[in-house]
């Protein structure tokens, strides 16, 4: 069986060779890629060598004043820096929400918490943080907003169009206090 046949100007290989370049070619990429660790500078002129000493000898010098600094300075605790304690740290906050329109309606409506408008005073009906229904003039339910807010909106729009909307105003004090009521 003859695998390699010669023309004019080519090189022709029969399909075992074929097979046998390409797994060889193909083992020895893989080979060259392994390896190690990466970086280009040799490691181990970086490193520093120490004598090598007995351990025996080295348990028979520590001394109980040893042992005893070791412990306290494990034991010291870790200075943080100075907090005032009514940060915590949170970026949100839970808010609950309690509506009671009872006395107004209790015709089914629609709730929104919005931010307002950049640069206005308009409700951002875009932008809001809760839309749900309130049900027989009542609602109540949690809502999360981050803790960099100054405002929200609050507006509740009835399906009846001949009752106006209500809107209020959640302040940050509000929004610190973790509750809104809306009556």
């Amino acid at each position: 069986m003859n695998m390699v046949t010669m023309t004019s100007n080519t090189l022709e290989l029969k399909a075992p060779f074929n097979t046998l370049l390409l797994v060889l070619i193909l083992s020895l990429s893989l080979v060259g890629c392994g390896g190690g660790g990466g970086g280009g500078s040799d490691s181990s002129a970086s490193q520093t060598s120490q004598p090598i000493t007995d351990t025996a000898e080295q348990d028979e010098e520590t001394t109980e004043e040893d042992v005893a600094e070791e412990i306290t300075q494990e034991e010291s605790p870790i200075s943080t820096p100075n907090i005032a304690p009514e940060f915590d740290l949170r970026s949100v906050d839970s808010i609950q929400l309690t509506v009671d329109i009872s006395d107004q309606t209790t015709d089914k409506s629609f709730l929104s918490v919005c931010h307002f408008k950049e640069g206005s005073d308009d409700i951002d009906y875009e932008n809001c943080i809760v839309r749900t229904v309130v049900q027989a003039g009542q609602y109540s339910g949690e809502f999360k907003a981050p803790a960099h807010f100054d405002e929200l909106a609050v507006a509740i729009w009835f399906y009846d169009t001949s009752i106006n909307p209500i809107e209020d105003l959640v302040t940050q004090e509000d929004l610190a206090s973790g509750a809104v009521e809306i009556n």
